[in-house]
Parts: structure tokens; sequence; C-alpha cells
């Protein structure tokens, strides 16, 4: 990288992005000496890493002159040796502009090298890895991130395995059941994790430190649970929050201030819908452009959406009541004689449109897969794209995981020991992309842009792969990392996005 000086009072703030006081009397000249080498312009590191820089300087056109050395922050001199040591990087978060500044003391005239650290919170994007240890909950976490060499980057990987107890001390439960991220209406903060467990409270962690910052009992009027209470799931959109329980119960909070977490209270009274309801399932999207949501009533067999519409009636839920469906196109009110196995979302441009792929399976045993689009503001219209029967229907087991790729065409299930993916596109027969030798996969999910989905298997072993179309086409798994640490019974993997602006773009 090569230095530049320039008149510091006119330049020198929109270098820095900000003003720092000097209160030398230094000339800025255009000089082509000192040279300084071995210095990036950007540095990728994470809140709490060492950074160590170690640049070379050189005088190439003559003898070394009396100089001494500044390292600029963030606008702040923080060290005056020839080589950056910060132990533990704690400042901010995101694009930091530095330089490393060579000042010859004799002439007054300061050579400064521009350059940026790019630093992420500690937790802030990654794997998260929620396992049963002996009946106990253990979360872990695997971070990646770019590290420059030599001018070349390259992902790498860090894990942090039990990293809940490791930092606290505290036990984060027993009998973990699933993860779920969720933000409020600020779109450069982090979102916080819901931990669900069986047999223990469940927990709401920082999405920074992954630590506890309420559990869900606090999160009740008068900090008490109502009767029978057992999470299995919960939904979140900007405006109310939602919990359902094994007996099938919605439990619904409004969220006071939108911007900020656990401004509001649940009820010690279930949500109330037209002919009772069951919920089974709740099936999240992109609601703050789609403006809804759906859950599934088990006991009617029959879709709800949920009007994340902060204008009109947030929070209200409803029946997807619609008429005029395709011949062959299961209603989405009334399923008769089949019941929701899966239910993911896709992208659509539509305004307020949500696109959507079900696993349906009938009373005989046969499978059906739908597609179809939901605009859901104020009103409901549907658009039936196709039903019909599923391929890979034989291959399904009651345990099966399933998920659709919100941004590609690709649907992948688990059937024991093996991993298929399915194009909807062409609807043929599912593809075998990885099997496992007889261990039993318990959870699938993808990363942000989708080309990369990870597995965890029931012997604690947890895999990353690439399934970008080239992959595919190999036709045998691309495995991209495989984790070092065991960790125990894997019962729910994750992608965690960390902020909402990099879980909506």
């Amino acid at each position: 990288m090569k230095s530049i000086k320039i008149l510091l009072v006119a330049v020198l703030p929109f270098i820095l992005g900000r003003c720092y006081e000097d209160k030398g009397s230094y000339d800025y000249k255009q000089m082509s000496d000192p040279q300084v080498s071995g210095l990036e312009y950007t540095y990728y590191v994470g809140l709490g890493e060492t950074i160590k820089i170690n640049p070379t300087v050189t005088y190439p056109g003559g003898n070394k002159p009396v100089v001494s050395y500044e390292w600029n922050v963030n606008g702040q001199i923080i060290s005056t040796d020839s080589v950056l040591l910060i132990e533990q990087y704690a400042g901010s978060v995101g694009s930091v502009l530095c330089s490393f500044n060579v000042v010859n003391e004799v002439e007054g005239v300061k050579y400064m090298t521009p350059f940026q650290l790019k630093v992420t919170p500690t937790y802030g994007t990654g794997w998260l890895i929620l396992a049963n240890r002996d009946g106990k909950s253990e979360l872990s976490c695997i971070r990646f991130k770019n590290e420059t060499e030599d001018g070349e980057t390259k992902v790498v990987y860090e894990e942090f395995p039990n990293v809940y107890e490791e930092n606290t001390g505290e036990s984060l439960g027993q009998e973990p059941l699933k993860m779920v991220e969720h933000w409020c209406f600020d779109y450069t903060r982090m979102g916080q994790i819901l931990v669900i467990n069986k047999k223990s409270d469940c927990v709401e962690l920082d999405g920074s430190s992954l630590s506890k910052v309420v559990t869900v009992k606090q999160e009740f009027i008068d900090e008490k649970y109502p009767k029978d209470f057992k999470v299995t799931d919960a939904l979140y959109v900007f405006d109310n929050s939602y919990l359902v329980t094994e007996n099938g119960h919605v439990y619904s909070r409004k969220n006071e201030d939108v911007q900020n977490f656990q401004t509001g209270r649940y009820s010690q009274e279930p949500v109330y819908v037209q002919d009772s309801l069951s919920v089974t399932r709740v099936v999240p999207s992109l609601f703050q452009s789609t403006y809804h949501v759906l859950m599934y009533d088990g006991y009617n067999r029959r879709f709800l959406w949920v009007n994340a519409f902060s204008s009109y009636q947030p929070g209200k839920i409803s029946p997807v009541s619609y008429t005029g469906y395709k011949p062959g196109f299961t209603p989405l009110d009334n399923l008769g004689d089949k019941d929701l196995v899966y239910c993911g979302y896709y992208v659509s441009s539509e305004f307020a449109t949500s696109g959507y792929i079900t696993i349906l399976k009938s009373d005989a045993g046969k499978y059906y897969i739908q597609d179809f689009q939901l605009y859901a503001y104020m009103m409901v219209r549907v658009n039936d794209i196709y039903e019909k029967e599923f391929v890979g229907g034989s291959l399904l087991k009651a345990d099966s995981k399933i998920v659709a790729l919100p941004k590609r065409n690709y649907l992948f299930f688990t059937s024991d020991d093996k991993l298929y993916y399915y194009d909807r596109l062409t609807g043929l027969n599912p593809t075998e992309y990885a099997g496992f030798e007889g261990v039993k996969i318990k959870s699938i999910y993808y990363n942000k842009d989708n080309t990369q989905i990870a597995v965890g298997l029931e012997n604690g072993k947890f895999n990353i792969y690439d399934i970008t179309d080239s992959s595919l086409a190999k036709k045998e798994p691309v495995l991209v990392y495989e984790a070092k640490n065991n960790y125990g019974e894997i019962v729910d993997v994750m992608y965690k996005y960390g902020s909402l602006m990099n879980y909506m773009y």
C-alpha cells in the first residue's frame, strides 16, 4: 500500500471520516518517501479478537531520518509503536477508518497510510447449534470471517462450543427443542435468539454476546405462566409476538415500542379465533415486505394469516378465506383429507405477496406438493400455481427434515441418514446429495444467499456443504467445512443473520 501526504486541515477528516486534534506543526507535501509495505487496506476482525499489524518502512531515497509512529484508529491515536498490537479489540463495530502515520521529526512532515478494519460482533453472523448432552441444553456457535493474506481473501471458521455456559457459567436449560431468531424494528440492531426448552424455562439471548436477556416467564403479566404452558414454537412481527404451546394454544403480546425488545407482556389468556384453533405450525416469511405471516391450525386443517401491517388491525389472526381455486388445488382454509407436513416461503417480487411451498399428506398416505402465492394486505388473494403428487413422497419419514430455499428453486429434505434435493422447476425425482453411513440427520438449514446447507447429525457432527448449481452438477457432496468439535445430540441448527438488514437484504 502506498503512503500519501496531504494537507491536514483540508483533507485528513475525509480520509479518516472524522477529525482528530493534532497539536504538531507539520507540513504536508507530495513526497515519495518513506515507503510502507506489509499493510493491507482491509483487515477483518471480530469484536474481542487480537489485532496485530507489522508493516515494513523503507527509505529508497537515502538514509533513515529521525521518525516517530502513530496508529490512528477511528480518529484517535492509540499507539506510537512501529507495530500495532491490540490484545482484545473493544472499539466500534462495522467499518472503522484508520491510518498508519510516519512522522519525520526533523522536517516536520507526516506520511499517512490509510487502511480500515471491518469489525463484526463476537457472535454477529454464523451458525448456531443447539444440542442435548445428557439432558442439558448446549448452545454452540461457528463463526466465519474473511482473512486477507498476501492480497488474497479466504473464509476461515472459528468454533465456540457450549458458548453460553462457557461465557456465563450458567446452565441454558434442559431438553432443548429449537431456536428462533427475531428482531425489533431497527434495521441495524442485533436480533435476539429464543432458545426453547422442553423441561425448563425458555430463554431470550442477546444476539451479540449470546448471554441471557430474560426468561420467557418474565415476559408474561405477573411473570407467571398459564396453566399447562409448554412452548413449542414462536412467531414475531413488529407489533406483536406469539408463543405456540404443545396443546395448540397461541399467546400474544403487543409490542409497545417496536424499536426495542421486551416492551410488552404476554397475556395469560390464549388468542381466540373463530371456530377455535390448535396451531401446530408457524411459517415465518419476510413479513417486513409481505405484511403477513402464516400459522397452521391442525385441529381444523386450515391456514391462518397474521396481519403484520402496523396501520391496519396489527396482529389480527384470520382464516385464509378465499374462493375460486383451480380444480385439483386443495383449499387453504379446508385441507379436507390432507394434513400439513411442511410449509416454507420463497421470495416473490409482488407487493405484499409471499410464495409458499407446502408438502401435504392425505389420510390414505399419499404425499402432495403445493405451490401458491398469497397476497395478504387487509384482504387475501391466492395465486394457486399448482398441486400435484410429490414424487419424493416414498422417501419421506415421520421425522424427515424439510427446507425450501427462499431464493432458489430447490427443496432439501432428509430420509434417515440421507440428504436429498428436489428441483421444483423440473419436478423430476429427488436426487441424493449426501449420505452419512447410518447416522441420522437431525437438522438442516441454509445460509443467507442459499449457496450452503448445514447438516447436524445425531452423533454430534456438524458439516457445511456447497449447494451452488455448479456443485450440485458434480453429483457428489462438496464439503465446505467439517466441525472439529463434537456437539452432542444435535436437535437444531440455524444460520444466524444478526441484524434485520442482513436478514432482509
